[in-house]
């Protein structure tokens, strides 16, 4: 099933959409060889109906990404645009969008601009509306947007890992929250108190979980730290992005009365957190 449909002018836009698609895949594991990542060129079987076909993928999508190049508006052979012919390809995908309501991310392509609501057919009128984007400027932004909302078909995390674990120790410590659609968030806090001071430093990180038998992977999409210090001493900042590093490790669960996640890293440092709430 599509997640993500990107729309584009071939013209423009064709390098744009590819480089976002490996985008996707590095950030998300949001792939056209898992068949979530949807492009006309490469997604369509000769013979087949294409308009059948776009129509329903597009109302099936987590997301349509339109990119929008300096050529999304030129003209046609008679003189119009292309966007006002009903049977152009673009037109076709915006509106099968709004129609479904599948949320639509503009992203402007090469200088390329969102056009004004006047130059636009009333069927992809609502276009206008959405929040728009530039790549690659914004690169980080347009993945971790459409990550967070498309989701990989299937259960991909074991039902004894579903839920949300706490530190086993730790007095503000860390919690682990695992869905079963194969999403992870992550949160840790660190207090310091000393004569005239205390420093918090805060984490946060949201991402995919991949799971292989006792192997369990964690790739983040977005994150970011927070840290303040009560006497200035040190720079204070908030939700500041941090680096996207993949971590992996040894999961295993266990316990009676109270249920214990333990991870164990590739050098063999332990760390234990007990279930604190499971979701059906």
């Amino acid at each position: 099933m599509t997640r993500v449909f990107i729309s584009y002018r071939r013209a423009d836009s064709r390098a744009a959409a590819e480089a976002i698609v490996e985008a996707l895949g590095r950030q998300g594991r949001l792939t056209r060889k898992q068949g979530v990542v949807f492009l006309d060129e490469t997604s369509i079987e000769p013979g087949e109906d294409w308009r059948q076909r776009l129509t329903s993928e597009v109302a099936g999508a987590d997301w349509l990404v339109a990119l929008i190049g300096p050529q999304w508006l030129a003209s046609a052979p008679d003189g119009r645009p292309r966007i006002h012919q009903r049977d152009d390809l673009v037109r076709i995908e915006i509106a099968s969008a709004l129609k479904a309501g599948t949320p639509i991310l503009p992203v402007r392509v090469g200088g390329g601009e969102v056009p004004d609501v006047r130059q636009l057919p009333r069927d992809v009128a609502m276009l206008t509306r959405a929040q728009a984007l530039t790549w690659p400027q914004d690169a980080a932004r347009i993945t971790s947007t459409v990550n967070k909302r498309a989701r990989l078909p299937g259960a991909l995390v074991p039902p004894a890992l579903v839920g949300t674990w706490v530190h086993a120790q730790a007095t503000l410590g860390a919690t682990y929250e695992f869905s079963a659609d194969g999403t992870y968030s992550h949160m840790g806090v660190t207090e310091q108190r000393s004569p005239g001071e205390v420093y918090r430093f805060e984490i946060w990180e949201e991402g995919v979980a991949v799971v292989s038998k006792d192997r369990l992977s964690l790739e983040p999409f977005r994150a970011s730290a927070s840290q303040s210090s009560s006497d200035g001493s040190r720079p204070s900042y908030k939700d500041s992005a941090r680096e996207l590093v993949n971590r992996e490790f040894r999961w295993q669960v266990g316990g009676g009365g109270t249920r214990v996640l333990q991870l164990e890293t590739p050098s063999g440092e332990v760390t234990r957190f007990e279930l604190q709430a499971r979701f059906d």
